[in-house]
């Protein structure tokens, strides 16, 4: 900026200090804008450099305040919404004498032997608040910070950095934990980053995140992802009931372990989608659900709320045996929201001393949005449902995936289908296409329900696979299902294909196997001898002027 126009501007803010008045510095500025002529572009130049400048002196004439919790030597000074326990200055020398509004960024360093806690019925608020703990020792079990009954706590951005201790031998876990007790709310305005540090030990860190009898809740309404530090080997534990991301999670192919082994029989993890939150080309997660006892049933409901497109490869275990549910619901953005899941094979890892090993989704349902889901072999789902909840077909789409990125074509398996309104989309190539299997049976929810087949193939393309195979026709399978006890028919399907392609379903049953294959057939459209000659009419007019022109 010009260091002249800067001093005027200065001395105009300077000018408006001095006043005593109480309005906005923006309205002061725009009174002095409208006394200048506007009727050349200089002047309007000049009223650019002023609110330009304006800009800059109002986001940093507030300045944030930079404070650090206390050493916790004993209960009371354990409470981060008492303002006596922080401090102005990292060495603690300085007492901080303000009230905690919101404006402050807080540090709090955590040793091993103190817990720091947000008192009941207490709120708190920080602009971004860092947590580092002090090197864990090996297997070694840290509560590191309790939200009490009813209290609140929120902040614009959160940082927790989890730090092992380097210890020459291997061990299992080393735990530390956040726990919220009854209805205790926890709000991130904006990102949480969590770092796990090994820093060269052998152990797992497993960062956990707990409930009281009745609850806490925690909101998320950015991106949660694994920071910059983080190493392998991390595992983000959450046995509270109910946590919310709006945004993205990207734990860089580290473990989200679900759902544990405690007293809640039922949770709720409500995600923005998986994908790429850090921008670092990277988008892995590995999910689990962890119980030791194989009777012990955890339901998890994960629910994607996407209002963007995000693809991510994605693993899913538990204890072989594990009475233990993972359903998945797309209720993302219909326009907008997609979430593509490829789900690989997993080497058995260990959470919470339980070997875990693939396993099997539950129930897949779409309500809104799209989902793709890519299975390895040997990988199926219970029921596939599609609902979509404005009745729009094009509102609630599935389809295969490959499971490698960028691969759109895959085969998935489910034990059942049901559905009233929703797409199936195909992706279709010269020898390969999406199937979707269906062991059991495929009913309607109600009499009228209806299905879209919608064919992703250009004409362009079957144009080549048809002349490279001198064929006027081809021929896919795109789904199979049990023919006895399944109640939908041709009437129920409507076929929809891309400009210049016309088809054909058929249901195709097979006595021996009691299965029903949907094949569809495809082809060119033929233009009617009324479109050539409209065509050959075009061509002539076009001619005529071509001939003009030249002439």
């Amino acid at each position: 900026m010009n260091f002249f126009r800067f001093q005027k501007f200065t001395d105009i803010y300077r000018n408006y200090t001095t006043q005593s008045h109480h309005k906005p510095l923006t309205c002061f500025i725009m009174k002095r804008i409208l006394s200048l002529n506007c009727d050349s572009p200089s002047r309007i130049k000049k009223i650019a450099t002023i609110l330009s400048s304006a800009f800059i002196l109002s986001t940093t004439a507030v300045s944030q305040t930079d404070i650090y919790f206390n050493d916790r030597t004993d209960n009371d000074s354990s409470y981060i919404n008492n303002p006596s326990n922080w401090y102005t200055d990292s060495s603690l020398s300085q007492v901080f004498t303000g009230e905690i509004d919101g404006s402050q960024n807080a540090y709090i360093y955590r040793d091993s032997a103190n817990t720091y806690k947000l008192a009941a019925y207490s709120t708190a608020s920080f602009d971004t608040l860092t947590s580092e703990s002090a090197p864990i020792l090996n297997n070694e079990y840290i509560s590191s910070f309790m939200m009490g009954n009813d209290s609140s706590l929120k902040v614009n951005n959160l940082v927790t950095n989890i730090t092992l201790a380097k210890v020459d031998k291997e061990g299992k876990h080393s735990m530390y934990q956040w726990e919220l007790f009854e209805r205790a709310t926890l709000t991130v305005e904006n990102n949480w980053e969590i770092n796990g540090i090994r820093n060269g030990a052998y152990d797992w860190i497993l960062f956990s995140l707990k409930d009281g009898e009745n609850g806490g809740s925690i909101n998320v309404k950015g991106n949660l992802y694994s920071g910059p530090k983080t190493d392998s080997n991390f595992i983000f534990s959450t046995m509270n009931r109910s946590i919310t991301v709006e945004g993205v999670v990207d734990l860089e192919n580290n473990v989200w372990n679900l759902a544990t082994g405690s007293t809640i029989d039922y949770v709720m993890r409500n995600v923005g989608g998986f994908g790429d939150a850090n921008s670092n080309g990277i988008s892995n997660i590995r999910l689990n659900i962890a119980t030791s006892d194989e009777t012990l049933q955890k339901v998890v409901d994960l629910n994607l709320t996407n209002k963007s497109s995000y693809d991510s490869t994605a693993t899913f275990t538990m204890k072989p045996g594990s009475a233990s549910k993972l359903n998945i619901i797309m209720n993302g953005d219909a326009l907008n929201g997609r979430q593509t899941l490829r789900f690989n094979f997993s080497s058995t890892h260990t959470v919470w001393d339980v070997d875990c090993n693939n396993a099997n989704i539950n129930n897949v349902e779409i309500c809104s949005g799209r989902l793709d889901i890519a299975m390895y072999d040997g990988m199926k789902g219970n029921n596939l449902s599609l609902y979509s909840y404005d009745g729009n077909n094009s509102h609630a789409v599935f389809s295969a995936a490959g499971t490698s990125m960028g691969s759109d074509i895959g085969t998935v398996e489910f034990d059942s289908m049901t559905f009233y309104s929703g797409t199936l989309l195909f992706d279709l190539a010269e020898v390969e296409n999406d199937f979707i299997r269906i062991n059991g049976t495929v009913t309607k929810e109600s009499p009228s329900a209806q299905l879209v087949f919608d064919l992703n193939i250009s004409r362009e393309n079957l144009e080549i696979y048809l002349d490279a195979l001198e064929l006027d026709m081809l021929s896919w399978n795109l789904m199979s299902f049990e023919t006895e006890g399944s109640d939908i028919s041709l009437s129920d399907v409507i076929l929809k294909t891309q400009t210049g392609i016309e088809g054909t379903l058929s249901f195709i049953e097979d006595l021996d196997s009691g299965l029903t294959t949907i094949k569809v057939d495809l082809g060119l459209v033929v233009p009617e001898p009324s479109d050539f000659a409209a065509i050959f009419a075009l061509a002539a007019i076009a001619y005529a002027v071509y001939r003009k022109r030249n002439s």
